[in-house]
């Protein structure tokens, strides 16, 4: 409510000028011009006065009316916010969607892929740093969970999502992928060893730290560091085409591958069709013609030409 001070020195100054005007009434203005003068320029400046406190109480009055309006706008903003200011609808912060965050025991989970995961699932589910943490915490398990256990306390209440990320990856991770050095030297030697799937797979998992060590590094070098680490047959042929995206590259690789495999299984089969007809057959003693099995086997198996 408006201050009682503020609407006693209305009335006193609405009084004041009352009691100005029937003053001004009753005085002989011929007689006495400059008391007159006076009294009619202390009533203006007295309305202005009364003017201005007039104006200023009716928007302490409005500010009145506003304020349960604010207070309750005020109310909704905190009740769709967390601690970290995240806007969240209500009650979301205490939801926990149908989405299973997978466990994380340090031994056989890719510490980089679970991060990701876990970033994914709060994107989905807004919560604060610290239950987060907790909630995180919750999923590790094993060797992953007694690290934390004494993380945390090393940390104390220090403990930021940011800095948890970091540490765990420098814990769990091949030190290929902590070590800026020794992960651009494996990125760049990459080389096929298997099919072009086993290839892509590999360098996936590569790329996904190259991402976080070297995030600024152009698309199209990752294109060339993928088509360089092709078998060679393989990567002239998909030079040609020129593939402006590592999938358009996988996806020419793994054409060229299958008709590679298809060249030389035709090559394979007219070779076993040629020698089949030379050994179907041997003479024997006497001019008679046997099956010659054995020899067809060998052919067929690849264990001479």
């Amino acid at each position: 409510m408006m201050d009682g001070k503020l609407i006693d020195m209305i009335n006193s100054l609405e009084e004041t000028r009352h009691k100005l005007n029937l003053f001004i009434d009753r005085l002989d203005l011929t007689s006495n011009q400059k008391q007159a003068d006076f009294v009619t320029l202390f009533k203006d400046l007295t309305t202005g006065v009364l003017a201005s406190l007039t104006s200023m109480k009716e928007k302490f009055d409005l500010f009145d009316a506003v304020t349960p309006k604010l207070d309750q706008v005020l109310s909704q903003i905190l009740a769709t916010t967390d601690e970290s200011g995240v806007k969240v609808e209500p009650n979301q912060a205490r939801y926990i969607p149908k989405l299973k965050l997978p466990k994380f025991d340090g031994e056989k989970d890719d510490a980089r892929v679970w991060i990701s995961k876990c970033n994914t699932f709060f994107e989905f589910c807004p919560m604060s740093e610290q239950q987060m943490l907790g909630y995180a915490s919750f999923h590790m398990i094993g060797h992953a969970f007694k690290w934390f256990m004494s993380y945390a306390d090393d940390k104390g209440d220090y403990l930021k999502w940011n800095d948890f990320t970091e540490a765990l990856i420098n814990r769990f991770s091949d030190i290929k992928y902590v070590d800026s050095t020794c992960l651009m030297r494996e990125f760049t030697e990459l080389a096929q060893c298997g099919t072009v799937l086993e290839y892509l797979e590999k360098y996936e998992d590569i790329v996904i730290a190259m991402n976080d060590k070297f995030p600024d590094i152009p698309r199209s070098y990752y294109v060339s560091i993928f088509i360089n680490g092709l078998q060679e047959e393989i990567k002239m042929k998909v030079k040609m085409f020129q593939p402006d995206t590592v999938l358009e590259a996988f996806r020419l690789a793994r054409i060229c591958e299958a008709s590679l495999k298809v060249q030389v299984t035709e090559k394979e089969i007219r070779k076993i069709i040629v020698v089949d007809e030379a050994l179907s057959t041997v003479p024997a003693r006497g001019g008679a013609v046997v099956p010659n099995t054995a020899t067809k086997e060998k052919v067929i198996f690849g264990l001479f030409d």
